[in-house]
């Protein structure tokens, strides 16, 4: 059982961190969920990540598998920074509390930034909800070249993944 006043303490911590200052964490993925959500272990807490800025195929989607491999084949048996940003409120099937997660970058001992890494090797889009504009251009970018180069799921004509903010899952 996790210790109460740390899981408070790490929760006030990010929660009131300014989102311009990167609050750094050193650790491992343990469970892949998707293309863009993982699990780490932190202390005896599991946490649950969304790489900041991105999206890949839902489960279920043609390509989600796929995602969720090159992402582990990426991160796995790696020594990962990761640099939590915020919070998303969840808001899946009309549940609000099912799944919130943090939102992070996650990069490897290189130096490079997993999310880029899944956009450049086109597997992830820039996320169509997305509330900083600096990231919407950022990833936005790199996805443009992706498709241009036809890509990952770019390569796929019969799979539509193109962003609309339709895509929202939310109640707004």
């Amino acid at each position: 059982m996790p210790d109460l006043p740390f899981v408070v303490s790490l929760f006030l911590l990010i929660t009131f961190t300014p989102l311009s200052a990167d609050v750094i964490y050193k650790g491992r993925i343990h469970h892949w969920v998707d293309g863009d959500t993982v699990d780490i272990q932190f202390h005896d807490l599991e946490i649950r990540l969304r790489l900041q800025g991105i999206d890949t195929p839902e489960r279920g989607e043609a390509w989600w598998k796929r995602a969720r491999k090159e992402l582990r084949e990426i991160t796995e048996d790696q020594d990962l920074s990761i640099s939590i940003r915020g919070w998303e409120r969840g808001c899946r099937k009309g549940n609000p509390k099912r799944g919130s997660r943090f939102e992070a970058v996650i990069f490897l001992a290189d130096g490079r930034s997993v999310n880029d890494l899944m956009v450049n090797r086109g597997y992830a889009r820039r996320w169509c909800q997305e509330p900083w504009q600096n990231l919407k251009e950022h990833y936005g970018s790199l996805e443009e070249i992706a498709r241009s180069k036809q890509i990952g799921v770019w390569g796929d004509k019969a799979f539509n993944f193109i962003c609309t903010v339709e895509d929202s899952e939310c109640d707004q």
